[in-house]
C-alpha cells in the first residue's frame, strides 16, 4: 500500500496536534535515525569533532514532501560546526536553520523541500557537525516533536532513534621536541602533554655566526626563540644562523634574535591606527583582512622595536617585495608575531584574519607566556588556545555572554580595533571623555553602540590626560 504524506505544516499546527490526535489517526509510523559513525552510542574526547548522521524511513512505504524536526543537542556540550551541514545524494534541496532556545538550548531545524519516496531501509537526509567542548559527561542529541501529517493535514506517529555522546577516559599522550645541534647531535629535548607547549629555546653557538631561527622540515615557518608552539606530534627543529663577516659590500647584517622584553607597543602616542573610507564610513561591522592587520601592529610597534626588527626580507611565497604589506609582514615575521603555523608557507594577507589569529600576533607583545583558558569552546588542542589566554589574562580580549570566544570566526573591524586599543591601553569610557571637531563616521552615529568609544579612539589623533585606566581626551591633533 503506498501513501502520500505531506509534511509541509503550518508551524502552528505543529506546536497545537495534541497527543491525541497522534494516537487516533496514525496508520504510518515514520522513523528517525540520529548516528555517528554507524553508532547510536558513541564515546568522544574534548575536542573531538562528529559528525552526526540524520535519517529517515517508514513503517511502509510512502511519499514525503516535507519534513520538519527540531534537533537539539546541549551547547555547554557541543559547539556546532559553522557551515557543516550537507545534503545526502537525492537532497540537493535540504536547508538546515541554526537556532536557540529560551531555556539556553539550541536545535537544528532540518527540511527537505522536494517530494521523495520512504520506504523501510532508512534513507540519509543529511549530515552536520558538532565540536565536543566538555571535559567529561555525557549527553544525547536528540530528535524533538518529529511530527508528520498527510495531504489533509491528519497527524500521524513518528519515533526516533537519538545519539548518546559520553566523554570517555584516554591515555596521557606526550609528545617530545628535539632540537638539533646542527651538526648530527642534539642540542635539547623537550617533553610535553598533548595540548599544551612549549617555549622555543635560544639556538646553539656557533662561531663566527649568529643564530637567527629554528625551522622544520622543509618548511620555510621560521621559529624564533622565545615563541611558544605546541606540538601535534613527535618534532624536531633544525637551527638557523647567519654568517656575521666584515667584507665591506658582502657585509651581512644578522637577523636579531628576539629578546623576552623587546616586543612593545607604542603606548605613549595616542595618534590614528585606522582609516575611515571616502564615502564617510568606517565600517564597524566589516571586515579585517591580514595584511590589513599587520600594517596597523607595524605602525603601533614601539619605534626601537621597529628599528631593531624592521625588514623587507619575508619567507612567505605570497608576499613579495613591490607588494604594499610586504615591509609589514615581513617586519612581524623577523619579529616573531607571525606564529599562525598551518600556512604552508603562505600568510593568505587577502584572507580576513580570524579573532584566534589576532589573538595570537597580539599575545606575542604580553609580557606573561600562560595562563588558564576560560573560554568553554577553546580547547587544549586548539591551535591557539595559549595565545587566546594570554591576551584574555592581560584584559586585550572579550569573549561572549554565552562564555565562549570563537575563535575561528573572522573578527569585525570593531571587535579589531576593541582588542588593539585595550592593548594600547587606551581607553576613554564614555562620550564625555572625547572632543568635539574630532573626525566622524556615519556608521558610527550611535554613542550607544558597544563600539562606538573604540572606533572613536582607533580613528582619531590626540593628546591625553590618565587616572589610572581612565583616559580623557585633551586635544586634536
Amino acid at each position: 500500500m503506498k501513501k502520500t504524506i505531506s509534511m509541509l505544516l503550518v508551524l502552528a499546527l505543529m506546536f497545537t496536534l495534541s497527543a491525541t490526535v497522534f494516537a487516533a489517526t496514525a496508520d504510518i509510523t515514520m522513523k528517525y535515525d540520529l548516528s555517528s559513525n554507524g553508532s547510536n552510542d558513541i564515546v568522544v574526547q574534548n575536542g573531538d569533532v562528529i559528525t552526526v548522521s540524520y535519517k529517515l524511513s517508514a513503517s511502509e512505504e510512502c511519499t514525503v514532501s516535507v519534513t520538519q524536526n527540531e534537533i537539539y543537542y546541549d551547547h555547554n556540550f557541543f559547539e556546532f560546526v559553522a557551515d557543516s551541514n550537507k545534503p545526502s545524494d537525492g537532497f540537493t534541496d535540504y536547508t538546515t536553520t541554526l537556532q536557540e532556545r529560551l531555556n539556553g538550548k539550541r536545535y537544528v531545524f532540518f527540511n527537505t523541500i522536494t517530494t521523495h519516496t520512504h520506504g523501510t531501509t532508512p534513507a540519509e537526509i543529511g549530515t552536520f557537525q558538532l565540536k565536543v567542548i566538555a571535559t567529561s559527561g555525557e549527553t544525547t542529541v536528540a530528535n524533538v516533536n518529529a511530527i508528520a501529517a498527510d495531504l489533509e493535514n491528519v497527524a500521524y506517529g513518528a519515533s526516533t532513534q537519538n545519539l548518546h555522546v559520553s566523554i570517555g577516559s584516554v591515555q596521557e599522550q606526550k609528545f617530545t621536541a628535539t632540537f638539533s645541534d646542527g651538526n648530527g647531535g642534539v642540542y635539547k629535548t623537550l617533553t610535553v602533554k598533548a595540548g599544551e607547549s612549549i617555549t622555543l629555546p635560544d639556538g646553539p653557538e656557533k662561531s663566527g655566526y649568529t643564530f637567527t631561527h629554528w625551522s622544520i622540515g622543509g618548511e620555510s615557518t621560521r621559529y624564533k626563540a622565545g615563541n611558544r608552539y605546541k606540538p601535534a606530534s613527535d618534532v624536531t627543529f633544525t637551527p638557523n644562523w647567519t654568517k656575521v663577516s666584515t667584507g665591506g659590500e658582502s657585509t651581512y647584517v644578522p637577523t636579531p634574535t628576539k629578546k623576552d622584553d623587546s616586543l612593545k607597543f607604542n603606548t605613549e602616542d595616542h595618534f590614528a591606527f585606522v582609516n575611515g573610507y571616502p564615502d564617510g564610513t568606517v565600517k564597524p561591522t566589516g571586515d579585517v583582512t591580514r595584511a590589513e592587520v599587520a600594517a596597523i601592529l607595524y605602525r603601533v610597534m614601539d619605534a626601537d622595536c621597529v628599528k631593531t626588527y624592521e625588514t623587507t626580507k619575508c619567507s612567505f611565497s605570497d608576499v613579495v617585495r613591490g607588494d604594499w604589506f610586504n615591509l609589514y609582514v615581513a617586519t612581524l615575521e623577523n619579529a616573531g608575531v607571525i606564529v599562525d603555523t598551518r600556512t604552508n608557507g603562505k600568510f593568505r594577507p587577502n584572507e580576513a584574519i580570524t579573532r584566534a589569529e589576532l589573538a595570537a600576533m597580539l599575545a606575542q607583545f604580553a609580557d606573561i607566556k600562560s595562563a588558564a583558558n576560560s573560554f568553554n569552546d577553546v580547547s587544549a588542542r586548539h591551535w591557539a588556545s595559549d595565545e587566546i589566554a594570554v591576551c584574555a589574562k592581560m584584559g586585550w580580549i572579550n569573549g561572549y555572554p554565552d562564555g565562549s570566544f570563537r575563535p575561528d570566526a573572522t573578527i569585525t573591524r570593531a571587535e579589531m580595533m576593541a582588542m588593539i586599543n585595550r592593548a594600547l591601553g587606551r581607553t576613554p569610557k564614555s562620550a564625555d571623555d572625547l572632543l568635539s571637531g574630532m573626525k566622524t563616521w556615519r556608521d558610527n552615529a550611535n554613542v550607544n553602540a558597544w563600539y562606538y568609544l573604540d572606533v572613536q579612539e582607533a580613528t582619531n589623533s590626540h593628546t591625553y590626560t590618565k587616572s589610572g585606566s581612565h583616559e580623557s581626551w585633551k586635544k586634536l591633533r
